[in-house]
């Protein structure tokens, strides 16, 4: 029965889990949806202030440039204008022109001859003067008969338009009228259309009304080297704008022209949108994150205790087991059961591993001794006794301590081994090992050299003492009762000096051993240097 109950709720956590992916996809199509809506609304705002921009181009146009146009063509055929231009009547001409600026509004009135000098002018300085003689403005209306554009003339811009005088089919000059892009044309702007417009001119800007503070912030970073004519963008969730670059004939940018929009119902919209789609996702995500908590609460405290248990086992403590309820589901069970079987199985090699690591430690330590132990004598052998030896001079020549060596032959051994055999012979080569142990000092060291030779290694240890240790040991080996017969040695003795390798100091102590042995043996014998020294 209990585990029907067990199976059931795997069912239930299989439904759970539909849910909550059906929850999630739910979650992304209304995120989806509200950028959507989002998206649509800020198209509709944009749109909205585009249609401002193109209303405020189109009367700059129409009122400005358009009006200009109509009027310098109306006076290019003015008959007075005309005949004083013919004339070069500089005087005539300027009196005139300064009429019709009265009467037009106009502030920058010139006329100019074929051959492109100034006949006269008012309201223009020299430096303008030479921009529009300069200009394709004067060419283009010599060409077509009238011309308009925007024209840097000196550190202003203005709107110009230009059509030619002529006296009964002969071109007599080219009359310019000029308005600058100014204040009060923007004032004016504004006042018919209704529209915030603003007007950048050499960095500065030209408003009717102030422009928020946070569109002025970003105009000083955005509108510096603009090179697109025309753009609408969005500062701020309410706050856009839309700008075209008023350019001259030549394609270089002279001016922008913004219009901007604080529209709080863009953010109303949007506002009251978000709060309804986060309600409903909130709703949905607290009923997600509530059966989830319900459901994902046991997985959490099992995958607690595993991770708990693998971090115990991992610290070398396998005996420990993972426990869990017996109201848990059924799965929840066999991934205890598996995790406790390989707790079992680890627990049973590390205790393999165990033996078999001190089995090995104890062959290693065993092959380590044999491989410097003499098997007969079990004193060091002939290799130990070498690297013993070397590292007793280093250590003599490094704190500068005196360094004796003694090598030891049993006399007359052959002969006794062939008299009384071979197992005879290997008990008095191990009983000389022994006596030698025992009557040297710990820290000497007591070496099989080959055969019946023995060796011993006195370190911190001078010739005098070294020769009283000598003499000690070979009393003890002659006074031995050994059986079958008396059993004496020979010692040669020799000790280190300064700069004295290994293989100098057995060679001395070699040739005292072969002294000893010459003299008639059962005898210590120096080398020939410490003999001299003494």
């Amino acid at each position: 029965m209990l585990r029907k109950l067990q199976y059931i709720s795997l069912r239930k956590r299989l439904f759970i889990g539909i849910f909550l992916c059906a929850t999630a996809v739910l979650v992304v199509h209304t995120i989806v949806a509200y950028r959507q809506f989002a998206q649509a609304i800020d198209v509709q705002a944009s749109e909205a202030v585009s249609n401002r921009l193109r209303q405020a181009v189109n009367f700059h146009n129409l009122c400005l440039r358009q009006q200009m146009a109509t009027q310098v063509r109306h006076y290019s055929s003015h008959p007075p204008i005309v005949r004083a231009t013919a004339r070069r009547d500089e005087f005539q001409l300027k009196r005139l022109l300064l009429s019709v600026a009265q009467k037009e509004g106009f502030r920058q009135l010139a006329v100019f001859a074929p051959d492109g000098e100034v006949v006269a002018s008012t309201g223009f300085t020299q430096e303008q003067l030479d921009d529009l003689r300069h200009s394709r403005l004067l060419h283009t209306a010599q060409s077509t008969g009238s011309a308009s554009a925007h024209l840097r003339l000196g550190n202003d811009v203005y709107a110009v338009a230009a059509a030619v005088l002529h006296q009964e089919g002969v071109h007599t000059g080219v009359l310019v009228v000029a308005s600058p892009l100014s204040l009060n044309w923007i004032i004016r702007l504004h006042q018919m259309t209704r529209i915030d417009v603003a007007l950048r001119v050499g960095g500065k800007w030209l408003f009717a009304r102030k422009p928020p503070e946070q569109l002025l912030r970003w105009s000083q970073e955005k509108f510096e080297g603009v090179r697109e004519d025309y753009q609408t963008k969005a500062i701020s969730p309410i706050l856009r704008i839309s700008y075209m670059v008023l350019r001259d004939e030549k394609g270089a940018p002279l001016a922008v022209m913004a219009v901007w929009q604080n529209d709080p119902y863009i953010q109303l919209m949007q506002y009251s949108l978000a709060h309804s789609m986060l309600s409903a996702m909130t709703a949905a995500l607290l009923l997600a994150v509530l059966i989830a908590i319900v459901q994902v609460h046991p997985v959490i405290n099992l995958v607690r205790h595993l991770t708990t248990a693998a971090h115990i086992i991992a610290g070398g403590h396998f005996a420990h087991r993972v426990k869990v309820s017996r109201w848990a589901p059924y799965d929840f069970h066999l991934l205890a059961e598996s995790f406790n079987l390989m707790a079992s199985q680890l627990e049973e090699f590390a205790l393999r591993q165990k033996q078999q690591q001190n089995e090995l430690r104890s062959h290693n330590e065993l092959l380590a001794r044999l491989s410097v132990t003499d098997a007969l004598t079990q004193v060091g052998n002939h290799r130990a006794f070498q690297e013993h030896l070397h590292a007793q001079i280093s250590l003599s020549a490094r704190k500068k301590q005196p360094l004796c060596l003694m090598l030891i032959d049993v006399d007359h051994f052959k002969q006794y081994n062939d008299t009384y055999g071979h197992p005879q012979g290997d008990m008095v080569l191990r009983e000389v090992a022994r006596l030698l142990t025992e009557n040297t000092r710990t820290y000497d060291f007591v070496a099989r050299y080959g055969g019946e030779e023995f060796a011993v290694i006195l370190p911190d240890t001078d010739i005098e003492t070294a020769t009283a240790v000598a003499e000690r040991v070979r009393r003890v080996i002659e006074s031995h009762p050994f059986p079958n017969r008396q059993v004496t040695i020979s010692i040669g003795l020799a000790s280190w000096r300064a700069g004295m390798d290994s293989n100098t100091l057995i060679q001395e102590a070699d040739e005292a051993l072969y002294e000893a042995k010459r003299s008639g043996r059962n005898r210590v014998c120096l080398a020939r240097q410490d003999k001299k020294a003494a």
